[in-house]
């Protein structure tokens, strides 16, 4: 160590991975509004060097301004094989896809696209290629070495986005081409979240682990050649964020606190979250935060234990009402009105991904023309002028439960007493999933949500939240007799 001293300056030297922002440009699917320059240029932009998104000639001013700084841009292209639109190629000129591909093709694909004809672009990230014997992968891997020998584009990457793990050949040797080449692969690693912080490190070091290591030995090195990709997918209509007693933004600390520490992730070349269309825009201004922590300051501690951030903030006692009306005071306009219900796969069909036991509950309220029905909490552990962010879902029980797709602003409303509300921030969304359907929704069109977005500012330690079927106290706002369903209510820390 270098101590300072009178007349000594201490200069650290470190190095730092690619950094990628993945997309440009997006709007939020949840209803956050635009994540552009403006909005990126505080927490984002001086934290990355490299971005993943669209190269249309309406972005040029953007693109120019960003090469300007120094950084990289790579467009985000779907591969043929998969998703090959009419209008791309007629805009480029190409039939449709051979079967199998051919190299040319592939070749031609790539090449005529905005990440080699765009000035200011570095190539492509190739989305996205699975782990099997595809009969097209000897046409990329064609491809990929006919780019890499010529002159004309020995600036420009072609990168690939993969899933996990590496067992079937034909996949192999696609990986093995790309590195030769001088180009990455980026493989996704999309965690939901777990409900203990045991099982999130339980996911990191065991599952993350595994695929880390055996890549290192399919390739020796292997890291350096490898861009890893996390998920920011935490809004309806497909979100990771399924458990609402969890904080997402401590388990993606966790995450980069992984990368930073595990002996395997040594010399990783890159870092992706994906993508910005499914993440709210506290997420996203977060993720930046984390970038420069991890990535250029080479901490190596987690930020959100800085910023007193807990895996279960503890603000919300049976958020899913998986215990019924536990916890939860109820005032019922009529008998009966207010109960809980259980339907099957509930909470995949409103949006959470990947889960079959999570989300299936839910409160049902049956509106009345008299006086609404409530349910109300006490929020706990809150500090004083420190600011909160509630999420909940609200859909109509009657047509998810007979299968019905119908897109409805619902009437409900939400008070919460003894804190400042920042009307400005807050917003009522309605949103189409876009998961796999399934059940009752099974060949038809899918459900309908209405995703609610609260921020406030504690003025104590404690706070009542009460839960409406009515629009206010003097208005039903809806049809008496609708029934609602309600779950998914998270109250956490907001990023100031």
């Amino acid at each position: 160590d270098l101590k300072t001293a009178p007349g000594i300056t201490r200069l650290i030297v470190r190095t730092i991975p690619a950094i990628m922002y993945c997309q440009y440009p997006a709007r939020s699917n949840a209803g956050y509004g635009v994540y552009d320059f403006d909005f990126l240029a505080k927490d984002v932009l001086p934290n990355i060097n490299c971005i993943v998104g669209k190269g249309d000639p309406e972005y040029v001013d953007v693109h120019k301004r960003w090469k300007e700084r120094g950084g990289k841009w790579y467009l985000d292209q779907n591969i043929p094989s998969l998703i090959s639109p009419k209008w791309y190629r007629d805009r480029v000129g190409l039939p449709p896809k051979p079967d199998p591909l051919t190299g040319e093709y592939a070749y031609e694909y790539w090449t005529r696209s905005y990440g080699f004809t765009n000035p200011f672009f570095d190539g492509v990230l190739a989305d996205e290629f699975h782990d099997e014997n595809r009969p097209d992968y000897p046409g990329y891997i064609e491809a990929i070495k006919r780019i890499a020998g010529e002159d004309e584009y020995k600036d420009k990457a072609v990168h690939l986005w993969t899933v996990r793990t590496i067992q079937a050949p034909f996949f192999r040797d696609l990986c093995k081409a790309t590195i030769s080449a001088g180009n990455k692969v980026a493989m996704e690693f999309y965690l939901n979240e777990k409900p203990t912080k045991k099982g999130a490190r339980e996911q990191l070091y065991g599952r993350v682990r595994r695929d880390m290591l055996q890549w290192n030995k399919v390739f020796p090195g292997g890291a350096r050649h490898m861009i890893h990709v996390f998920s920011i997918i935490n809004t309806p209509p497909y979100t990771i964020n399924v458990h609402p007693e969890v904080d997402y933004k401590v388990l993606l600390d966790m995450q980069l606190n992984y990368l930073a520490n595990a002996q395997e992730n040594f010399g990783l070349y890159g870092v992706m979250l994906y993508q910005a269309s499914y993440s709210d825009e506290e997420t996203i201004r977060w993720a930046g935060r984390l970038f420069r922590h991890y990535c250029i300051e080479g901490n190596t501690d987690l930020l959100s234990e800085r910023y007193g951030y807990k895996y279960r903030p503890g603000h919300i006692r049976n958020p899913d009402f998986d215990q019924g009306l536990d916890d939860w005071a109820v005032s019922e306009a009529e008998p009966g009105s207010v109960t809980t219900a259980s339907l099957q796969q509930l909470g995949r069909l409103l949006s959470r991904r990947h889960v079959r036991k999570v989300g299936n509950h839910c409160l049902r309220m049956k509106r009345s023309a008299n006086r609404p029905n409530t349910v109300s909490q006490e929020i706990r552990n809150l500090k004083p002028g420190k600011l909160y962010c509630m999420k909940m879902i609200v859909a109509d029980f009657g047509a998810i439960s007979k299968g019905l797709s119908v897109n409805e602003v619902l009437a409900a409303s939400i008070k919460i007493d003894n804190v400042q509300m920042l009307p400005a921030k807050g917003f009522v969304s309605s949103i189409q999933n876009v998961a796999p359907r399934s059940g009752l929704f099974k060949g038809k069109p899918p459900p309908w949500m209405n995703y609610h977005w609260k921020v406030f500012r504690a003025k104590g330690k404690t706070a009542k939240l009460v839960i409406s079927d009515w629009a206010s106290d003097a208005e039903p706002g809806g049809r008496a007799g609708q029934e609602l369903l309600i779950n998914f209510i998270e109250i956490q820390p907001y990023l100031e």
